[in-house]
């Protein structure tokens, strides 16, 4: 099993600049990246009946409250994380361009394999925790560019 904590980081910057409106439609329209890019995984088994069966499915996707969004993928491996973290940022990418105000997350994601979670409540703990880690490393990167552009003034 894999999960997949996804924080929308650019919700308050749009709710800002937006308003409510803005950020409802950017939390639906992230929320419509997750479902495209969980498509694939949507099938257990090649069943196609399996989409609209929750119980068989092959992955769950679902907002987590507030900016948060989780996937857990069932007989999940390492190729299907990384292939469902590139088309959410392929389709995120793409968004964009037609957006004011950019669509920005972060992401942590963990394999129930090797990781010590010994539940799917450890899993998510440590997904969450994961994304939280890469929004400080990002939060770090962003002051380090404007400390560097400081003194280049």
């Amino acid at each position: 099993m894999g999960c997949i904590t996804l924080d929308l980081t650019s919700l308050q910057e749009i709710n800002e600049k937006e308003g409510h409106e803005g950020g409802d439609l950017a939390i639906r329209s992230f929320s419509d990246i997750l479902l495209a890019a969980g498509e694939p995984l949507m099938k257990a088994g090649g069943n196609a009946a399996a989409k609209d069966d929750v119980q068989h499915r092959g992955c769950f996707i679902g907002r987590n409250g507030g900016n948060k969004f989780l996937v857990i993928i069932r007989s999940c491996t390492g190729q299907k994380l990384e292939n469902y973290l590139k088309s959410v940022q392929q389709q995120a990418e793409e968004l964009n361009k037609t957006r004011t105000v950019r669509l920005t997350y972060t992401a942590g994601s963990a394999l129930a394999a090797g990781s010590g979670a010994a539940s799917l409540t450890a899993l998510v703990a440590l997904s969450d925790h994961l994304a939280m880690q890469s929004q400080e490393q990002n939060q770090e990167q962003i002051q380090g560019q404007d400390q560097e552009l400081l003194q280049e003034s």
